[in-house]
Parts: structure tokens; C-alpha cells; sequence
């Protein structure tokens, strides 16, 4: 398309709520800085008070970085093809950008709307995974993975494996992290281009910045943590470097990410853990900026097994967005992507293959956190009080709703999405079909509840904060 002053372009921000090393925005800059921008968010629905509000203070903060940075801002109150249409009558563009979607959905999404309104100019740019997308090609992973697997299984490998195949690969992406990443904060929109468009109102789908600012106040703070870019950026601050300063003596108190290891399935103290998850699932922080401080802490303070493990909990996530691409609509549907294996072994698989129940009554207990199993009732209403949950409680509640009372475990994981503030795709049905068996790995886990309320919850001092009357 051409670049001149009249080719006007949205770009719909989605999982990348920042200005700093945005990918997307620097290919605007370079390839289209000429033409007239608008950037779009669209509102999601079903979301819980808690996340509503956490979004709403993300999009906030993104809407004053991108005004500093001399570009147009609005949230549509929602994603149906009037609502674009109200939108491109005020403001017409001809190219829809995006960053390409991690998932089948997003991505049916985002071409529906490109094909309804745009004519298909769309530009779809790269993620900000840090794996590259060669590295993740399908064909050889899967070429790769076949070579292992008994003829007629399953040729998605498990994280195992895809830990396997791309160490080279990883071992590159953290050598060339050393470097600075780029600031967009200093590389202005040509300020001439800037088009207004506050003629645009409330009843034309669009929300205000006084009905953000209405939502972000009215909803419960998980840990009192904030959303947007500016918390993410202190939040990552203050977990890799404040936390481990010494004292007046010289004495240091291990906190923070030298200590990860040992606290990261603590439940109840924000430290217990990063707490970076709402962030990266937004986008407001991306996994480059945790790796390149992972790497300076490694290389200032200490590199041990916290590091290392924090290391591989980036790998997973690299992992089940590479699921969610390859899988597709699998990864939302009841069988999962579960290896079956060969016709012969059919019957000792169906003998671990649940009939999931449609109980909606019990799958209510469960939400609501009344099924009389306390370690798994506390969860619960943590959850439903905050859009909070350490990842220690969402194997316990997942494993209990899917493989004790043998619920559709999709219905869990669609509650998940809903409720939860850091709510990511990827990792939210790449760990639900991990759990309830129907994901890559063959081995069949279900959780003693009771054990595992002995070993993380030992006093009960969880348990009586969330299930005090």
C-alpha cells in the first residue's frame, strides 16, 4: 500500500499494552510514519470487576504514553462489526495493523473484522516472544517429534521436548539480549499527522477516560497491585532489585529472585512470588525486558537455581503460545490435543479418558467455592474476591474440577479466563488441558488435595484469611 499522508491506518492493540520495545509500534515507525494513525483498543466482555478494573488502569496509562508520544487513542466498548463500522465512518482507514494473534480465536477475530472492513489490508506483524518464529517452525518441531513417537501418536511434542529442540536456539536469544532495548518514548510521531478525533462520542461505541477511570476505582486490588506499563516497570524493579538490598549492617535478607525457588509456591504475601504474570499477559511488560534483567541480575548479584527456574517459567510460557498457534481450535475444545496413540492401544487410553460430567450444580459449588474441601473452597473465593491466584491453588482447583469431581474442564478454564486479572490464552488452556490430562504430556496427574494443603498451607493461615465468615 502506499505510504502517503492519505493511506490513514488503525493499529489495534491486543495483548501489548505498552509503549517501551513495542515491536508493532517501531515497524509503524519505520514503514509507516507517514501516514495518519489511530490506535484502537477493543473491550473485552464477560470480564470480572477485578479484571475490568486492572484493564482499565492499564488502558489508562497506555492512553497517557501514547499521547506523549503523539498518537490517538480509544477503546471501543465492544468488537462487533457495527461497532467498527460506527468507528470507520468518524475516522476511515485503509489498513488494519495488529500484532498476530497467539490463538486460534484472537485470530479468527482480527480476520473478520480486517475482511468485513478493511478488503483484507491487513498487516499482521511479529510477536514479542522471545524465541524466534524460524525456530518455532510447525513442520520441524513436528518432523521432529515424529521421529520419537510410536507410529499414529500424537507428533505435538511435550514441554519436555520442545525444551530439547530449542535449546540452541535459547542459548542464542539470551546471548543476544545484552543489549539495550529501544525506547519508543524517544522517537516521536511526526506530531503534523496527528488526526483529531474528538468529534467522536460516547454513543458512537467509544469509551470515555472518565468511565475508565470510574472502573479502575470500583474494583478489588489483588495485592494492591496496578495495572498498566509505569506499575510494570516499577513492579519489575522492585521484585529483581529492591527486595534484595542489604541492610544498615551490610546484612543481606534474602527476598525477591534470589530466593524464588524457595518462596514461588507461597500463597499468601505478594512477595512470595513475581507477580509479573498481569503484566506480561497484557503486554504491559514484555518477556525481553524480564530476560534482559534476568541476565543483569545474573551477571551483578547472583546466578543459582531461582534464576534458573525463573529462566524455565519464560520457556514455558514460550512453549504454550507456540501450542496455542500450532494446536488451534484444539486448544478450547474437550479432547484437547491428548496423544491417543496408535488404534491398538485405544482401549488402555479410554480406560484414562474421562466421560466429563455436565453437572452445573456441582461446577457452581466449585466456582463459587462452596464444595466443602477447604484448601480448595479458599482458592476459590481468593479468586472470586481479588481475580487472584497463586499458581500453587489453580493446579489444585483445576485437578479437583476435572479429575476428582470429572467436570468439563473447559468450563473451568473458561471461568479462569474471565475472572482472573493476568488471564493469557496461551497459558490459561495450555495449563487447564495439562491438567485434565488432554494436553502433550500422556502421564495422568491428579493432585491429593490434602497433602498439598499440608505441605503449602501448614498453619492453615491461608485457609482462615479466605474462609472467615
Amino acid at each position: 500500500m502506499s505510504d502517503t499522508p492519505s493511506h490513514s491506518l488503525i493499529y489495534w492493540f491486543t495483548q501489548d499494552l505498552r509503549i517501551t520495545g513495542n515491536p508493532s509500534l517501531q515497524w509503524i515507525r519505520r514503514h509507516r510514519n507517514n501516514c495518519p494513525l489511530l490506535a484502537v483498543f477493543v473491550w473485552p466482555k464477560g470480564r470480572s470487576i477485578s479484571a475490568q478494573a486492572w484493564l482499565a488502569e492499564a488502558l489508562l496509562d497506555l492512553r497517557k504514553s501514547l499521547a506523549e508520544a503523539a498518537i490517538e487513542f480509544v477503546v471501543l466498548r465492544d468488537g462487533s462489526l457495527s461497532a467498527w463500522d460506527r468507528l470507520l465512518q468518524a475516522w476511515p482507514a485503509q489498513e488494519l495493523v495488529a500484532m498476530s494473534p497467539h490463538n486460534d480465536r484472537d485470530r479468527g477475530e482480527v480476520l473478520r473484522v480486517a475482511e468485513a472492513h478493511f478488503g483484507n489490508h491487513l498487516t499482521l506483524l511479529a510477536d514479542d516472544n522471545l524465541l524466534p518464529t524460524e525456530t518455532l517452525e510447525p513442520c520441524k518441531l513436528l518432523a521432529h517429534s515424529a521421529s520419537k513417537a510410536s507410529p499414529g501418536a500424537n507428533r505435538l511434542p511435550s514441554f519436555t521436548m520442545f525444551r530439547r529442540m530449542t535449546e540452541a536456539a535459547w542459548s542464542e536469544v539470551v546471548n543476544s539480549l545484552k543489549s539495550e532495548l529501544p525506547d519508543l518514548r524517544d522517537a516521536r510521531f511526526d506530531a503534523n499527522l496527528r488526526t483529531s478525533v474528538t468529534s467522536l462520542k460516547a454513543d458512537q461505541g467509544l469509551m470515555s477516560e472518565s468511565e475508565l477511570q470510574a472502573i479502575a476505582a470500583h474494583g478489588p486490588r489483588a495485592f494492591g497491585l496496578r495495572g498498566g506499563e509505569t506499575a510494570a516497570c516499577a513492579r519489575l524493579r522492585y521484585y529483581f532489585w529492591e527486595l534484595d538490598q542489604r541492610d544498615a549492617n551490610h546484612a543481606l535478607s534474602p527476598q525477591g529472585l534470589r530466593v524464588y525457588q524457595e518462596t514461588r509456591n507461597g500463597m499468601l504475601e505478594r512477595d512470595d512470588s513475581s507477580k509479573f504474570s498481569p503484566y506480561l499477559s497484557w503486554g504491559c511488560l514484555s518477556p525481553r525486558q524480564i530476560a534482559r534483567e534476568l541476565i543483569n541480575f545474573e551477571q551483578d548479584r547472583v546466578a543459582n537455581d531461582s534464576t534458573q527456574w525463573f529462566w524455565q517459567e519464560l520457556l514455558w510460557r514460550e512453549y504454550f503460545r507456540w501450542l496455542a498457534k500450532v494446536s488451534g481450535p484444539q486448544l478450547f475444545e474437550l479432547d484437547g490435543v491428548r496423544p491417543f496413540g496408535s488404534a491398538q492401544n485405544l482401549n488402555q487410553n479410554l480406560a484414562q479418558n474421562p466421560v466429563w460430567s455436565e453437572d452445573r450444580v456441582a461446577f457452581a459449588r466449585w466456582r463459587e467455592g462452596r464444595t466443602g474441601v477447604d484448601f480448595v473452597d479458599a482458592n476459590m473465593r481468593e479468586l472470586a474476591q481479588t481475580g487472584w491466584m497463586s499458581n500453587r491453588g489453580r493446579q489444585n482447583v483445576a485437578s479437583y474440577l476435572a479429575k476428582t469431581l470429572r467436570i468439563n474442564w473447559t468450563w473451568g478454564a473458561q471461568y479462569f479466563e474471565d475472572a482472573l486479572i493476568d488471564s493469557d490464552r496461551p497459558n490459561n488452556w495450555g495449563n487447564w488441558m495439562y491438567l485434565a490430562g488432554v494436553g502433550t504430556d500422556p502421564r495422568d496427574r491428579v493432585f491429593n488435595i490434602e497433602r498439598q494443603a499440608e505441605m503449602y498451607d501448614t498453619t492453615g493461615a491461608y485457609r482462615q484469611r479466605w474462609l472467615k465468615p
